[in-house]
């Protein structure tokens, strides 16, 4: 089965309670082995049970919060270097947001408070060293990190270490919708994605280090699928714990949806707020 099929049998079962297919091997690429591969510290994480995934990504895929009715935002006047993480094939709906405040060529006075750090265009990295290099500069030169969610951005190795930078470097975090924006071609919006913010997290040693961990698919005994929290993959050190958490108990997990905000682009006038969506995220962190 291919990984598109594999998915739309998946997303298309989330409706109702049918058991969903195993993952294929096609799909564990997607999400590098669904056996544990963390040299550092061995297996998966030892916490009990395994969550269901077909209601984990309903839950997941809830639309935010509605905000309330009031007049638009003030856009804040700190012009905020702004990390955006999305996955590539949502770039005419990203691109809305990157817009956000241009006439053309030209940004329009005060209506825009964020320049864009994000790399992808720009990108001629070719392995996954130069790529990683890549977004480790474009992150160390921002203030905040703003996940943009598409439908399978979730998936992404690539969206899920920009976030971890965020974490390493001490940047705001938040994610915005962008489903509700039209499609470019059918015209319509889409069914809201799951928040990659759901799928990673942080958990606290008996030391008093936090370390980055992640949700990751596995195959259950009876046939069906669930997510286990593993060790993230792909930066296994300490990372400070982030200014817009509190403290936690020893060996709890925490994700990082917890303490970070979600946005919809098209509910919530992102086109009037963002620049004060950011510059909030960017606060909370210290920057």
């Amino acid at each position: 089965m291919t990984v598109d099929k594999h998915f739309d049998l998946i997303l298309g079962n989330l409706g109702n309670e049918k058991p969903v297919e195993p993952p294929s091997p096609a799909m564990g690429s997607m999400f590098g082995s669904l056996a544990p591969s963390n040299l550092l510290f061995g297996s998966a994480l030892p916490v009990a049970g395994t969550e269901n995934f077909g209601a984990l990504i309903r839950a997941l895929s809830a639309p935010p919060p509605a905000l309330p009715v009031t007049p638009a935002l003030r856009p804040q006047p700190v012009s905020r270097m702004t990390y955006f993480a999305f996955d590539f094939d949502d770039l005419m709906r990203v691109n809305n947001v990157r817009q956000t405040g241009k006439i053309g060529l030209r940004v329009m006075p005060m209506s825009r408070g964020f320049r864009d750090r994000s790399v992808w265009e720009a990108s001629k990295a070719f392995t996954d060293r130069g790529l990683k290099e890549m977004m480790q500069r474009a992150s160390k030169f921002s203030s905040v990190t703003c996940v943009l969610i598409g439908a399978n951005t979730w998936v992404s190795r690539w969206v899920r270490y920009e976030i971890a930078l965020a974490i390493i470097n001490e940047r705001g975090l938040l994610a915005v919708d962008l489903n509700s924006i039209k499609h470019n071609i059918r015209r319509t919006p889409d069914p809201l994605g799951v928040n990659p913010l759901s799928l990673m997290g942080l958990r606290k040693e008996a030391d008093g280090s936090w370390h980055l961990v992640e949700r990751k698919p596995v195959e259950l005994e009876n046939g069906h699928v669930g997510f286990e929290w593993h060790w993230y993959d792909d930066y296994q050190p300490p990372v400070p714990k982030p200014k817009f958490m509190p403290d936690i108990e020893l060996g709890q997990i925490v994700p990082l949806s917890s303490y970070t905000k979600r946005y919809d682009f098209t509910g919530h006038s992102g086109s009037m707020n963002m620049s004060t969506w950011l510059d909030m995220a960017a606060n909370e962190a210290g920057r």
